[in-house]
């Protein structure tokens, strides 16, 4: 029978922790801040056991920013499920001792570029031709 490596398995509850948390925001219609921090903490937990991590929760940005790009989820709930993956991005840098590779990985400029997408959601709201709303908020994540 295959087993995933050592370090791989141990992530894996905690991966399946937060994908239950991120679900469970996501059906909600206004999240509060338990979701927040139910969010926020089994984000952290995932991050801090497992060094690849950032590209599992960059690669589920990335396809958060699509759903918000089609215009399925609203920028608020959005930019709360943002703003948890970075507190859980920041505390795992502080508990890693200021990891440079955590500093400079994609995932931290990736969370940056969503938040300013969100923010500038009203601008993006005058498009009503989903291929070009997708090209402009993919164009602002690339250059971010």
């Amino acid at each position: 029978m295959w087993t995933p490596p050592l370090r791989e398995s141990f992530a894996m509850p905690f991966l399946l922790l937060q994908l239950l948390a991120l679900t469970h925001t996501l059906r909600h219609r206004r999240p509060s801040w338990f979701q927040y921090l139910t969010l926020a903490a089994s984000s952290l937990a995932f991050l801090l056991p497992w060094q690849f991590a950032p590209f599992c929760l960059l690669t589920q940005t990335l396809s958060l920013l699509v759903v918000h790009s089609l215009r399925l989820i609203s920028a608020q709930k959005f930019l709360l499920i943002l703003s948890a993956l970075g507190t859980a991005f920041l505390l795992n840098i502080l508990l890693q001792f200021a990891n440079t590779l955590l500093l400079t990985s994609y995932f931290a400029s990736c969370l940056l570029s969503c938040m300013v997408i969100t923010l500038l959601h009203n601008m993006s709201n005058k498009l009503t031709y989903i291929p070009l709303i997708l090209l402009w908020e993919g164009s602002l994540v690339v250059v971010g």
